[in-house]
């Protein structure tokens, strides 16, 4: 009765459960531990909202999964007890200690079912792992069961869908040398759990930032592209490089460049045609202008609030640069008109040290030259051979910024002695 429930609910609701959840799966590693549980095993994972257990019964659709289910739930009414017993849930009382759910379950390991554990046993409001109970530790050890460790970030809404990752599976007799683990050892043992299920939140945060943008958005990237191509007619951008390999920006890279003018972005576009450009944007650009905000998104422009330390432009820029893009970035932060150099801020070489990017310094002419907009195009500085894994102190941070703005500064040199008459 219980399973027909389940398979009918699983079959006949699945159009409800997509729009509804609209879940994405990643994993720790796909060939050791996907969807598909085999043989027995204890599901463990954080708690963010009531429909987590609904989501898992879709993340892993082709097993009968039972679930821990605290007291306070079997108290709303008698239809969900109805529901909660057609869905295989074993029932913990923890208001007097009852531990005769540790029987039940124990049974159903023991008959090769899959058991959901939420060992914080509350909802994490703050979006924390919270302190875990012990309990399904014993089981683990007792049934020799495998744990799964599985975390949820718990967004139910239609307009971002939920997000799951699933570990590698965790034997706990791997980690215990006795049948009779100590009260130590069982605290050790969760913690190492708790741990995972910490990991894997972090590790789907980077995931989920890997993850490439849908075709439309491509597609809108590329028309984007295509309409500031067409403003070369009206800049006539003529490069000036020592290798012309610079101008393709193969992999992930970081250009840089002065900015005197707002259509400093059309003419590096325009430069590096070939490639779809992240440009980093000051906040004044995006704000109280909705439509222009929709648009500048679409072609791959990233938001930054110049009065504060922006943490999610920071990742937003770690991500793109991480899937391979390429990133613009303006290190003066800000429109200088008066043909000089303003110093640089040391955003750009952070990002390179921390992705391990190559940065490529670039000049743009501020005057036109018979018609015609230059644009110096520098040798890539190789960031990632300069320091390894190490990282680099402030002082060595300082000094690539130096560098950089002391290669653009030798090229507004060249432009100048070009426009005087002399060569450098």
């Amino acid at each position: 009765m219980r399973h027909f429930l389940v398979w009918l609910a699983k079959i006949t609701g699945w159009p409800i459960y997509f729009f509804m959840f609209r879940k994405k799966v990643y994993y720790e590693n796909r060939k050791i531990q996907g969807r598909n549980i085999k043989k027995r095993a204890i599901i463990v994972s954080n708690h963010r909202s009531i429909k987590d257990f609904v989501l898992y019964l879709g993340v892993f659709p082709w097993r009968f999964i039972h679930c821990l289910v605290g007291e306070m739930v079997y108290q709303k009414n008698k239809l969900l007890n109805f529901i909660l017993w057609s869905i295989g849930a074993v029932k913990v009382d923890r208001q007097i200690h009852d531990l005769t759910f540790m029987s039940k379950a124990e049974s159903l390991l023991e008959k090769e079912k899959v058991l959901l554990v939420f060992p914080e046993g509350k909802l994490s409001l703050n979006g924390r792992v919270d302190k875990f109970y012990e309990s399904y530790v014993l089981l683990a050890l007792k049934t020799g069961s495998p744990i799964i460790p599985v975390y949820t970030d718990g967004n139910y809404s239609f307009k971002k869908g939920a997000n799951v990752i699933i570990g590698e599976p965790i034997d706990l007799r791997d980690y215990v040398n006795s049948d009779n683990p100590t009260k130590e050892e069982i605290t050790r043992l969760n913690k190492i759990v708790r741990t995972k299920i910490i990991y894997l939140g972090r590790l789907l945060e980077e995931k989920k930032g890997l993850k490439k943008p849908n075709i439309f958005r491509l597609l809108f990237w590329d028309l984007g592209r295509i309409l500031f191509y067409f403003s070369n007619f009206r800049y006539r951008v003529k490069p000036i490089y020592k290798d012309k390999k610079d101008l393709k920006v193969k992999g992930k890279s970081i250009i840089i460049s002065n900015h005197s003018s707002f259509s400093d972005v059309f003419i590096i576009v325009d430069t590096f045609w070939r490639r779809r450009l992240n440009i980093l944007a000051a906040e004044i650009v995006f704000d109280n202008h909705p439509i222009r905000s929709f648009f500048l998104k679409g072609l791959g422009c990233i938001r930054i609030d110049r009065t504060k330390n922006d943490i999610d432009a920071i990742r937003r820029c770690q991500n793109a640069l991480n899937r391979g893009g390429a990133l613009l970035i303006f290190p003066e932060g800000r429109i200088i008109k008066d043909n000089t150099l303003s110093s640089f801020k040391q955003g750009a070489v952070l990002l390179a040290v921390q992705t391990k990017t190559d940065i490529t310094p670039t000049y743009i002419s501020p005057k036109k030259e018979k018609g015609r907009t230059i644009i110096y195009v520098g040798e890539r500085i190789k960031v990632s051979e300069m320091f390894g894994d190490k990282l680099p102190s402030l002082e060595e941070i300082d000094l690539i910024s130096n560098t950089l703005y002391d290669r653009i500064n030798k090229m507004k040199e060249i432009d100048d002695g070009r426009k005087d008459g002399r060569n450098i």
